[in-house]
C-alpha cells in the first residue's frame, strides 16, 4: 500500500474513532412519494450527496443532496413526460431538486426534527422532515404541499400533499 493510501485510511480511522464529521458517501439511497389525492406513487433517483455525517451526535451533522427531476416515475409513462414540462418540473430550467438541512435536532431515542431549505423548480422554501437513524440506516420522512414550488396537479391546494420516504443506508 502507498504512504499517501495508507495516510488517508489512517486519517478516516481516527475521524470515525473519534467522533469527528466525516463526509459519509450514503451506499444506497430510495426515494419515494405519494400524491394522497390521487394515490399515484412513484419514485425518484440519481441521488447525490455532500452530506456531513457525526455518527456520534447526530444533530451535529450537515444533510445535503439532490435528485435529477428526469428520473421520476409513476408507473405511467405518459404522466411521467408531462410532468416534466414547463407548468410542472420544468426540467429544462430545473433539472434537479435540492436539499440542505439548517439543524437538526433530537428528540427521541434515535429521532430527529431535520428542518432545512428545500428547492424544487427554483423555489426554495423551508421544511421539516422526521428522521430515524439506525447503525446502517437513515429513513427521512414528511409531507409537502406541491402548490408551494408552482406544481399544480390538483385544483385544490389542499389535494397536492406529497407524502415522501427517503431511506439511506450507511
Amino acid at each position: 500500500m502507498k504512504l499517501k493510501n495508507l495516510l488517508l485510511v489512517l486519517f478516516c480511522s481516527i475521524c470515525l474513532a473519534e467522533g469527528i464529521s466525516a463526509q459519509t458517501i450514503f451506499t444506497e439511497a430510495s426515494i419515494s412519494f405519494t400524491f394522497k389525492s390521487k394515490d399515484v406513487s412513484g419514485t425518484i433517483g440519481d441521488f447525490r450527496s455532500n452530506s456531513v455525517i457525526d455518527l456520534k451526535q447526530f444533530e451535529n451533522s450537515t444533510l445535503e443532496g439532490s435528485v435529477g427531476v428526469t428520473t421520476l416515475q409513476t408507473g405511467n409513462g405518459l404522466r411521467d413526460g408531462h410532468l416534466m414540462w414547463k407548468n410542472y418540473f420544468h426540467r429544462k430550467v430545473h433539472p434537479r431538486i435540492l436539499f440542505k438541512s439548517t439543524s437538526i435536532i433530537k428528540f427521541g431515542e434515535n429521532s430527529y426534527e431535520i428542518t432545512g431549505n428545500l428547492t424544487i423548480k427554483g423555489i426554495t422554501k423551508s421544511i421539516t422532515f422526521e428522521g430515524k437513524l439506525t447503525a446502517s440506516e437513515l429513513e427521512i420522512s414528511g409531507e409537502l404541499n406541491s402548490t408551494d414550488f408552482d406544481i399544480r396537479i390538483e385544483k385544490k391546494t389542499e389535494k397536492n400533499v406529497v407524502t415522501l420516504v427517503m431511506k439511506f443506508k450507511l
